[in-house]
């Protein structure tokens, strides 16, 4: 986590359970091929958000309310990754902010 780098890359087997941090909104879902790949955005209370990329599966759809705990999709490998892992991010308003606080 740094600041050219906002989240951090948890390693995990192609297929393992993605899940929400907290309960919130589906904001984004982007199936990209460069860069975060298969990637969803959750707004969450306040003015906290948090991005899961590389996604293999995603099992959400914007404007969806979520859980916290709840699934949102599977680790995977996809956009600009040299393997399997969640790369997962946390935002204040624009700011991100150390994502290990949250999981």
């Amino acid at each position: 986590f740094g600041l050219l780098h906002p989240g951090v890359d948890l390693r995990a087997p192609v297929g393992t359970q993605v899940k929400s941090i907290d309960m919130g909104v589906v904001v984004e879902v982007e199936k990209m091929k460069s860069g975060y790949g298969h990637f969803v955005r959750i707004a969450h209370s306040g003015i906290v958000s948090s991005l899961y990329a590389h996604l293999d599966k995603v099992i959400v759809v914007a404007g969806q309310k979520v859980d916290k705990g709840e699934q949102i999709g599977t680790v995977g490998m996809t956009g600009w990754t040299t393997g399997p892992h969640l790369h997962f991010e946390v935002h204040q308003g624009n700011r991100a902010v150390d994502p290990l606080r949250f999981i």
